[in-house]
């Protein structure tokens, strides 16, 4: 209905001026930041941490998710996707279980 469509140009508009601002940021945008494993399968993380159909599961799994990768990213700069991976498998498997 119509708080539906409220909350969907809400959404966007937000995320249209976040991106809008991060290039002047960064000061370049390429593919791989908007396209890169990292930023697709994030959100997938987040999903299978918090738990799926709760409320505040997949914010808590994103919480944890963003937490991970600053970790990965200040320890293993190097090698942060491999464990960033790694990490992703680990949590599949937990899930399957």
């Amino acid at each position: 209905g119509s708080l539906e469509r409220q909350a969907l140009i809400l959404g966007s508009v937000l995320a249209g001026m976040a991106g809008g601002i991060y290039p002047l940021k960064t000061g370049y945008l390429g593919p791989e930041s908007a396209f890169g494993l990292d930023v697709v399968l994030a959100p997938v993380l987040a999903v299978f941490l918090g738990g799926q159909g709760t409320k505040w599961g997949p914010v808590l799994g994103a919480c944890v998710v963003v937490l991970v990768q600053e970790l990965l990213l200040v320890h293993f700069p190097r090698s942060n996707l491999l464990l960033f991976g790694l990490f992703l498998m680990i949590s599949g498997l937990r899930r399957v279980k």
